[in-house]
């Protein structure tokens, strides 16, 4: 089981983060490195969904919690991801 505690306390700080989950629309595997979006102030982990910042595509991502598998958290610069 995820601490979505420390997912959100990551983004918070600024950090990349891998987060691996399994996509409700295609039921595929998705990994992606993402941060936390600017226009996205605070989050709550009673909410059903995580919104995150995409690097790949420059889009928001919204990730249902229970689909979250793992992530990895990559620090400031992401070098570890």
């Amino acid at each position: 089981m995820i601490n979505k505690n420390d997912i959100l306390e990551a983004l918070r700080l600024g950090n990349l983060l891998k987060i691996t989950f399994t996509s409700l629309f295609s039921g595929d595997e998705c990994s992606i490195v993402c941060k936390q979006p600017w226009m996205i102030r605070t989050q709550n982990c009673d909410n059903n969904k995580l919104v995150v910042w995409r690097s790949d595509t420059d889009s928001l991502e919204d990730i249902e919690w229970s689909s979250i598998q793992s992530w990895k958290n990559g620090g400031k610069c992401g070098s570890s991801l």
